[in-house]
């Protein structure tokens, strides 16, 4: 069926339906004529101000010298300056603490002349010295020393033997040694020097007359005596003791093989028994006890009862 005249042509049936159409821009409004436009905005010029700006000032490159005699080397820099300067020349810190140069002494120019100082070139590795042991070098020519000093004097010598010698009479027990002979200055009567070695204390050697009087005994062969145990007095029984005279001192002479006498002084108690004393010498042939001061009444002759002598 078609349409009528003055009829609009509609969709047809079944298919989609149009789009309105996409309506045109506007145009940009035109400004009117006359109207001001803004300009862009632009930084603006540094203006001159009153305030002037002060630079820097730029430190003066000083030549560089070594350092004079008499001068202050700078802690800091170690530029040479004036004594009388408080602060460097090239770096301006405090000169206060720094050493003055002092001119060397003759000695120091003389050593210095002697031995110079050796200047190592760029990368030269200097040689270490290491300290020198002297410990061992004087502890050996010490010994050397002693060694020549006691070679030389005949009585430093006999150190060593002494030492040793000592030391044995400390930790040896000493024996017996009877006298092989037997004298005296004098006896009295019914006494003789050989009763002082009898191994009796109930008889005793009296001299004929007052002190000083001396007994001596010989031996047959050399040792070393070590200690002399002494029994003053006519008895070691207290009452028989009292009624003669007793030794105070003795003074005792030991002569050794080479014919050397040492002299020794006992002092001796005024009391009944053995009392032991010390001699420590060595080589003995002879000995000699001589009675000085006396107890008792000074009439009566001091009596010595027994004499032992004991040594290795």
């Amino acid at each position: 069926m078609e349409p009528g005249p003055g009829a609009e042509p509609g969709p047809a049936s079944g298919s989609a339906p149009e789009l309105p159409p996409r309506p045109t821009p506007a145009p940009d409004p035109t400004p009117a004529t006359g109207q001001w436009t803004p300009a862009p905005v632009r930084p603006t010029e540094r203006q001159p101000t009153d305030e002037t700006t002060t630079r820097r000032p730029v430190r003066e490159q000083t030549e560089d010298r070594p350092l004079q005699r008499g001068e202050t080397p700078c802690p800091s820099c170690g530029a040479g300056n004036d004594a009388t300067r408080r602060f460097c020349r090239r770096c301006g810190i405090a000169l206060t603490a720094a050493p003055v140069e002092t001119k060397p002494t003759r000695w120091q120019r003389f050593l210095a002349w002697i031995l110079p100082r050796k200047v190592h070139a760029a990368g030269d590795r200097p040689h270490v010295r290491r300290p020198i042991r002297w410990r061992r070098p004087i502890l050996l020519l010490a010994a050397v020393l002693t060694l020549v000093t006691v070679a030389s004097a005949p009585g430093l010598r006999a150190l060593p033997g002494r030492g040793l010698a000592a030391v044995l009479d400390r930790t040896t027990k000493p024996a017996a040694v009877l006298p092989s002979a037997a004298r005296a200055s004098g006896s009295a009567a019914g006494t003789s020097p050989e009763r002082l070695y009898d191994g009796a204390s109930d008889t005793f050697w009296a001299p004929a007359g007052p002190a000083p009087a001396w007994m001596e005994v010989d031996f047959a062969k050399p040792f070393r005596l070590v200690e002399v145990i002494v029994t003053p007095g006519v008895s070691a029984e207290q009452k028989a003791f009292v009624t003669g005279g007793r030794p105070a001192v003795l003074t005792v002479e030991v002569t050794d093989g080479t014919g050397g006498v040492t002299r020794l002084t006992w002092q001796l108690r005024d009391a009944p028994g053995g009392q032991t004393f010390p001699a420590h010498v060595s080589d003995v042939r002879r000995v000699r006890l001589t009675i000085g001061a006396v107890y008792g009444a000074p009439d009566r002759p001091a009596a010595v009862a027994e004499l032992e002598f004991y040594g290795r």
